[in-house]
């Protein structure tokens, strides 16, 4: 049936994302071949290009899927307050940087790439848009108001998030980047 396919094609898309998130954590960019993330997810490079329009959307693809799941899981009880909604935000980007140092570089690199690629910069910008509005619904929840949101702090806030990945690959002192963390708390905080 045709719920049946749609659910095979939904499972293949999984696999292919978690293989290329594994592929890119251990080859990295310069080496990530549709061949050898096929053979990991077992399926064809035809399927992956069945998916994905590109390599680049690929991997584009699974960065995103694996801050969607860091922001998920660090999120998983919803944060009574919002001092503490942003720590968890920075606690969930500081895990990433700790544990999957390799991804935070490719990520960086796909940054890199955007300006130079339409089709991949629009895909990077509805990841983004999807974000903004997360982080405003949560604000929202925590009783940030519509004026104080009109002054864009979930742009702010991603803003600063991706200040941390630059700040890290940059500079390597993660005890650093969690007190500017916990600092912009505070002065977050105390603008709104």
């Amino acid at each position: 049936s045709t719920d049946e396919r749609r659910a095979r094609g939904e499972r293949s898309r999984q696999a292919i994302l978690q293989a290329a998130l594994v592929t890119l954590g251990e080859v990295g960019l310069e080496r990530f071949t549709a061949r050898n993330v096929a053979k990991r997810a077992g399926v064809s490079s035809a399927t992956i290009f069945h998916h994905f329009a590109s390599l680049n959307e690929l991997q584009l693809e699974a960065i995103m899927m694996l801050w969607g799941h860091a922001l998920r899981e660090e999120l998983a009880a919803p944060p009574r307050d919002l001092r503490s909604y942003l720590h968890a935000l920075g606690d969930m980007t500081l895990r990433l940087i700790r544990e999957r140092p390799e991804l935070m570089r490719v990520s960086e690199t796909l940054i890199g790439k955007l300006p130079f690629s339409e089709p991949l910069r629009l895909r990077a910008r509805e990841h983004y848009e999807r974000y903004v509005r997360e982080i405003d619904g949560e604000l929202a929840r925590l009783g940030v108001t519509a004026r104080q949101r009109r002054g864009h702090a979930a742009v702010a806030l991603i803003m600063l998030l991706d200040g941390m990945g630059i700040y890290w690959s940059i500079h390597h002192d993660v005890e650093q980047l969690e007190r500017f963390w916990h600092a912009m708390v505070e002065l977050f905080v105390a603008q709104l």
